[in-house]
């Protein structure tokens, strides 16, 4: 197999490579450790981690070597595995293009103690994602682009110290669909702890650089959704995202930072949020529907406040969000302060936005529709 992997332990697998169609099956007994010198999967190219019958899966831990400024490791063919795979690179960007497929994904551009190896290759203890604090993080990026990437047992989880995009072409929009939650993050220390059994896994640590998120796919998810950068950073989000089928929760936590939310962005589920707003319009009760041409679950997400317990599945009341507007509490907490005649009064709201910037986005709801009867009453 052209620039293929040294096995750390041998007796731990064995790889059999087809040069007639590029295609590399790696065999594996249990837990192993791959190191590849570079990663140049392409397109007609696959590779399969194949785990024994009697090991009742496992976790194949690549871990990439540090290339030339500018140099990627591509993963653009196809990779599949009937265990959990974990790409880590400490310090050179990672694109990924192709079709993967897994029982659980784990794909970091990160530094890692050696404890924090044995932690990801374990699979459910906390590990921190460290730099160096001398050492620059430019190049430490993540790339999803024009990517199916699919679990089928547990999460996906992506993230990188300076940044992750997981964007769109017209030729093969990006998709990632988790039979449990997709987490994606950027900061230079993070702590990542899967043993916690629900909720947000995803912590930055004191000393973190400015990261980035910017997510233009889609994202389906089987319970939560989880996207985080570090704080003063940004998120920047205008694909779909479903948790649960509306059920779940999307967690956007930016924490000093900035949440660019386009409008017309399909979110289903709860939505709660740390972070200021920088774009963002949550229309009022005579606005929305979803309607029957948004590929959204049809729910109405709702700002909630940081550590609440209860949950909502249904439409929020009515809130507006303008630039520069710190989201930090939940639309409930704002209609207990007044009488329900007022919380819905069009005009208590305008007396209320007074002095603050215009919203950016008018004439159109969350969902980019608004329902027959607004434009009835609009008509009147």
């Amino acid at each position: 197999m052209p620039s293929g992997p040294t096995i750390v332990d041998p007796t731990m697998a064995s790889c059999i490579y087809d040069a007639a169609n590029d295609a590399a099956v790696i065999t594996l007994n249990g837990n192993a450790v791959l190191d590849w010198r570079r990663v140049r999967l392409t397109p007609e190219s696959s590779l399969t981690f194949n785990f024994s019958s009697d090991t009742n899966g496992g976790t194949v831990l690549n871990r990439l070597a540090p290339l030339n400024l500018g140099r990627t490791h591509q993963f653009n063919g196809t990779l599949t595995s009937n265990g959990r795979v974990v790409i880590l690179s400490p310090s050179s960007a990672v694109s990924l293009s192709g079709v993967i497929t897994a029982d659980e994904l784990v794909a970091v551009v990160h530094e890692v103690n050696p404890a924090g190896e044995a932690a990801l290759l374990q699979g459910n203890q906390a590990v921190d994602f460290a730099i160096d604090s001398t050492a620059s993080s430019t190049s430490r990026l993540l790339t999803v682009s024009n990517a199916r990437i699919t679990s089928t047992g547990g999460d996906v989880v992506l993230g990188a110290a300076r940044g992750v995009t997981i964007a769109n072409t017209t030729s093969r929009p990006t998709t990632i669909t988790s039979a449990e939650a997709t987490r994606v993050f950027g900061g230079s220390r993070i702590n990542y702890d899967p043993s916690k059994t629900t909720g947000e896994k995803i912590t930055p640590l004191p000393g973190n650089e400015n990261s980035f998120v910017s997510h233009s796919g889609t994202i389906t998810a089987g319970s939560d959704v989880e996207i985080r950068a570090s704080e003063s950073s940004q998120l920047l989000i205008t694909g779909p995202i479903s948790a649960n089928d509306g059920q779940g929760r999307i967690f956007l936590r930016v924490d000093d930072g900035r949440i660019d939310l386009n409008p017309n962005a399909n979110l289903a589920g709860t939505l709660e949020t740390t972070g200021t707003f920088a774009s963002a319009l949550f229309e009022t009760n005579e606005g929305d529907t979803p309607g029957t041409s948004s590929p959204s679950v049809g729910l109405f997400p709702s700002l909630r406040k940081e550590n609440a317990t209860d949950r909502k599945s249904k439409r929020s009341e009515p809130v507006k969000v303008f630039q520069g507007a710190p989201v930090t509490a939940s639309a409930e907490a704002s209609r207990k302060s007044k009488p329900p005649s007022q919380a819905n009064s069009r005009s208590e709201l305008a007396k209320q936005n007074q002095g603050n910037k215009r919203a950016l986005v008018q004439r159109s709801g969350f969902f980019g529709l608004r329902s027959s009867q607004a434009q009835e009453k609009k008509s009147r």
